[in-house]
């Protein structure tokens, strides 16, 4: 759970996103 909060404190969104969802391998996130 660590790693996620630091990668998506990482992400510059000037929208805010609906949507943040983790691959099942844990190296991509998508944000939609």
């Amino acid at each position: 759970m660590k790693q996620r909060i630091e990668l998506i404190q990482g992400f510059e969104m000037p929208m805010l996103s609906s949507c943040i969802q983790m691959t099942r391998d844990g190296q991509y996130i998508f944000v939609t």
